[in-house]
């Protein structure tokens, strides 16, 4: 039987990383590696006198990836190309990539912030977008490149387009055309292989997920993401990941009811799925007090279909973990295994008010 990091997928990522790129050499997870081969397939930092014609073309089509809009390459010009521009003043003034050029008298700022196992903010962005935008008589657009973790990351209500990797490949016949072979070849190697890695993340354990690639919580990102993704709306979601300062979690949105200026929930995180609860600083509740009912009602459900749950002992304070129950993240049913026990804990808690998450 074939065991899950022994797939044919995973074998195939196992081919693409057995020869080190200057890519992973110098760090996938470097933004500025990404943007900076961006940065050379676009004609070079600064001020163009004369921009190539296969950069033209490839701004022209990054333009309409990022708007929608076409601009005709052949009138592309006045191209300048800034890295780490200052946009405005204070925190999140800084972009990563600005690009200013012109096209039949009209004038364009297409701006690009990197992220690759960061957790993208939308308030960054947004920031971001409002700097760019206060240069009068510019059409302007902003766009998250995402290349790593971030792809899967909840980022929120945000103006900035997201690319992940398929929009960069999308690019692919522009972007070699426009750049050195043995800058951009590798470069578009690695991506790829960053694209299987998300793809089969659930069929590689942790012990080997550093030998294939996975860089410190891009492999739990993934596998959070692909149960996020195979819930859709199901089991209180849209489920949302997020990379917090001491893990990765997925929390189901819409499984949030409150009581008493307090809150129940439900999150994944660290191979087990929790029933956590908090309030207000004010509030001071004994949050295990407040939520017997549901917590009772819960464990005994799943207790019923067989789940094994356990309650941590729960410390005074804002929140609370209420039960615990193990999921394998790398098993096929993972995913229904999460909406089961979703359901139970939403049928005991049918008769608290919803709330926002």
């Amino acid at each position: 039987m074939e065991t899950p990091s022994h797939s044919a997928d995973v074998q195939a990522l196992r081919d693409l990383v057995a020869s080190p790129t200057w890519v992973r050499v110098a760090g996938y997870a470097i933004e500025k590696i990404h943007t900076g081969v961006l940065v050379h397939a676009l004609g070079g930092a600064g001020q163009h006198v004369t921009t190539p014609p296969a950069s033209r073309a490839l701004l022209a089509a990054m333009w309409k990836r990022a708007t929608g809009r076409e601009v005709s390459a052949d009138r592309i010009e006045g191209v300048f190309v800034a890295v780490e521009e200052h946009v405005d003043h204070g925190r999140d003034s800084v972009i990563d990539l600005l690009v200013r050029f012109d096209a039949d008298t009209r004038r364009y700022r297409l701006g690009i912030e990197a992220k690759v196992d960061s957790q993208p903010r939308a308030e960054q962005l947004d920031s971001e977008f409002k700097g760019i935008k206060k240069r009068p008589g510019h059409e302007n657009a902003l766009v998250l490149l995402a290349l790593g973790a971030a792809q899967a990351c909840y980022l929120g209500q945000s103006e900035a387009r997201r690319w992940s990797i398929d929009d960069i490949l999308s690019l692919r016949e522009h972007v070699v055309a426009a750049a050195l072979p043995h800058i951009v070849q590798p470069w578009l190697s690695e991506l790829e292989a960053e694209l299987l890695r998300r793809q089969i993340a659930w069929r590689v354990s942790a012990s080997d997920a550093g030998a294939l690639g996975y860089r410190g919580r891009s492999h739990a990102v993934y596998q959070h993401e692909r149960i996020a993704r195979e819930l859709e709306g199901h089991g209180g979601g849209p489920w949302q990941v997020k990379i917090l300062p001491r893990n990765v979690v997925a929390t189901a949105s819409s499984s949030y009811r409150k009581r008493d200026g307090s809150w129940i929930y439900l999150e994944l995180a660290d191979g087990e799925l929790c029933l956590k609860a908090g309030q207000s600083p004010e509030a001071k509740l004994d949050l295990p007090g407040v939520f017997k009912d549901v917590v009772d009602a819960t464990r005994a459900g799943l207790e019923a279909k067989g789940r094994t749950v356990s309650a941590p002992r729960a410390r005074p304070g804002d929140s609370a973990t209420l039960l615990k129950v193990p999921v394998d993240l790398t098993s096929a049913p993972a995913a229904e295994d999460v909406r089961e026990a979703a359901e139970v804990y939403l049928t005991s808690a049918a008769h608290l008010v919803l709330s926002k998450g």
